[in-house]
């Protein structure tokens, strides 16, 4: 499995939370979400979008790769793929980056305290730049963010954070390059058209989520698992992709991550089922391969697990249209 090394500062908490999905709008990170901000929007609109590249042996895919799915679906704004090191060399107000980010923020409340982690592919933009000093690396400047892509670690991952280690190696489990030309699809979509978007509403479309009555549902082996969050670790009872299906009257496939991810960069015409899940919510999505077109999302809050009536409910959601 791939491995991702992401720097982070943690104390040790009770309870650990961690978010995934895309967003658009005026937010921040760990914020509330609200609508795009028309003139935010349109000052990232009318500038480069610098997309940082982390150089790394782990990362999964290289700098060309990454060039290649740019070249393909992003083209709101003309972009150019940096390394971090050249980032304090084009910072300056109203330029627009896409970066890596991943820090988290502990919560202290009467029975415990919480840590809420973020990894992030921010999308934001220099309002206003306070001060730049590219010898020393050191940036002070009013940001903006107008989208993000949201990550999720594995339970490796999470119990490397509870344990209180600042530097942990593990696996994000969405950080594939197919998961991430449709995140970019999307993003790019919702920001040309103007419209926004938050992983936690629910949304159908309902001329196209019918189209799997005849379609298959695909879906990755890596997201059917069961997680404990008060033990953070697997359940010894195990989840099945025969038992999560097994109210879902449609025809569905399980595959590896590697075949689905190859499959959406093959640009294959097809649907598959996103799942997400933090402490107390799961996010539950369709997206279509091809386009990186969410038909289908809904969340479930006070839920730590993918269930079969989850299916269910998709199922009869289908079978109305």
């Amino acid at each position: 499995m791939r491995k991702i090394l992401v720097l982070l500062t943690f104390i040790i908490a009770f309870i650990l939370n961690v978010n995934s999905q895309t967003r658009i709008g005026k937010f921040e990170i760990e914020g509330k979400h609200n609508k795009l901000n028309k003139k935010t929007l349109a000052s990232f609109k009318n500038t480069k979008t610098y997309f940082i590249f982390i150089e790394s042996e782990n990362a999964g895919y290289t700098k060309t790769d990454y060039e290649n799915i740019l070249n393909e679906v992003w083209n709101i704004t003309p972009f150019q793929v940096i390394t971090e090191d050249e980032f304090y060399e084009v910072a300056e107000e109203k330029a627009a980056f896409a970066q890596f980010r991943a820090f988290s923020i502990t919560r202290h409340g009467k029975y415990g305290s919480t840590v809420f982690s973020y990894h992030v592919l921010d999308f934001w933009l220099i309002d206003k730049l306070k001060k730049l000093d590219t010898e020393k690396k050191k940036l002070k400047a009013k940001r903006k963010t107008v989208a993000a892509i949201y990550f999720t670690p594995d339970i490796n991952s999470r119990q490397q954070i509870v344990s209180g280690k600042k530097s942990i190696s593990g696996d994000l489990m969405n950080y594939r390059l197919g998961y991430i030309k449709n995140y970019l699809q999307h993003i790019n979509h919702g920001l040309k058209e103007k419209k926004s978007f938050n992983m936690f509403d629910d949304f159908i479309n309902k001329d196209k989520i019918g189209e799997l009555n005849n379609k298959t549902l695909y879906m990755s082996e890596n997201f059917i698992y069961s997680y404990s969050p008060w033990k953070v670790e697997e359940k010894e009872e195990k989840m099945t992709p025969e038992k999560l299906f097994e109210d879902y009257e449609h025809t569905y496939k399980v595959i590896s991550d590697k075949e689905l991810n190859n499959k959406i960069l093959a640009n294959e015409d097809f649907y598959y089922l996103m799942y997400n899940q933090n402490v107390s919510i799961k996010v539950i999505s369709v997206v279509n391969g091809k386009t990186g077109e969410i038909i289908y999302s809904t969340y479930k809050s006070m839920s730590y697990n993918l269930k079969s009536k989850n299916l269910k409910e998709l199922s009869r959601k289908i079978s109305k249209n």
